[in-house]
């Protein structure tokens, strides 16, 4: 289907003229498009932007990909997010959450700062079935092979809020 940009009207509150486009929009190798200061590509519900093989998406320095309110960033199977070094991922306010039914998530980082103090990451493991033989919520490594100054220093910080009700087995903050 070939492409029809369709002219839905004018904003008079921005003076911009809106255009629809029904069917495919295809970029050929090289060419690019453009959404000048304040335009925006919008994709309605039910819609999607898809990106084969060899092809990405690049916000480049100044530019926002701003995810609103109840909007997903689904990275599918094998599946890559990078971030390039000196790069900040910033959550607002509130919680974030990352859904993961298998494998291993690992965070690297390093801290040099002097002073610091905190914890890098948190995880919390809610538990909705029946368990194998044993489940951790975290195992956690501190590497202090290069030297410096250290206070108080422990791999896993652990605390355990115990059953409301009946649940056979052991329980341990470390294991």
């Amino acid at each position: 289907m070939a492409v029809q940009p369709n002219y839905r009207g004018y904003n008079p509150v921005t003076g911009d003229d809106i255009w629809t486009i029904t069917g495919a929009l295809n970029i050929a190798s090289g060419g690019e498009a453009v959404v000048e200061s304040g335009g925006k590509i919008r994709v309605e519900s039910g819609g999607e932007t898809e990106y084969e093989s060899g092809s990405s998406l690049k916000i480049e320095g100044g530019a926002t990909l701003g995810i609103e309110s109840l909007g997903t960033l689904a990275i599918e199977s094998g599946g890559l997010f990078t971030l390039a070094l000196g790069t900040v991922l910033n959550f607002a306010t509130g919680d974030v959450s990352l859904t993961h039914s298998a494998g291993k998530l690992t965070l690297t980082t390093t801290w040099a700062e002097v002073g610091r103090v905190g914890r890098p990451f948190g995880v919390e493991l809610t538990i909705t079935g029946n368990m194998g033989n044993y489940v951790n919520a975290l195992k956690g490594y501190v590497d202090a092979s290069n030297g410096g100054s250290i206070g108080l220093l422990s791999a896993v910080n652990c605390e355990i809020k115990m059953p409301s009700g009946a649940c056979a087995g052991a329980f341990y903050p470390l294991e």
